[in-house]
């Protein structure tokens, strides 16, 4: 992240957030994933949604990027959260994802409302989920 500053006496400065050497943070999720389940990479990808979900939120507003398969959850989105399905677990821009080949499935274990949504606001997104 570029940080302009519009002192003349402090220079422009670079900011790299979250040391995942992309433009902003991601938490990532897959349901095979065997690492650490801390959201960092794919590799260490958490294996539910709904903490992945809260842990962008925690930190102020994330992209949450999820792998291929069938959630069998429930989950409650948050403002400042997206949601981005249709991965398949190796992508490092989130163009390189196909959501029509790498189906992404919320399914909620077959009971009633699968997403809730009840505090949105205009950078809360879920795309890519059938």
């Amino acid at each position: 992240m570029h940080i302009q500053s519009n002192d003349p006496n402090n220079a422009d400065y670079q900011v790299q957030l979250s040391g995942t050497g992309r433009e902003f943070p991601l938490v990532f999720v897959d349901f095979n994933a065997t690492g650490t389940g801390d959201g960092s990479s794919w590799i260490n990808a958490m294996t539910e949604i709904q903490p992945a979900i809260d842990n962008a939120y925690q930190l102020g507003g994330l992209d949450v990027w999820v792998a291929k398969g069938v959630y069998s959850e429930k989950i409650t989105l948050n403002k400042n959260v997206a949601l981005y399905g249709g991965f398949i677990g190796t992508e490092s821009i989130r163009d390189e994802r196909d959501y029509s080949l790498n189906e992404t499935i919320i399914d909620g274990g077959g009971s009633g409302n699968v997403v809730i949504a009840p505090y949105l606001n205009p950078t809360a997104v879920i795309d890519g989920f059938t």
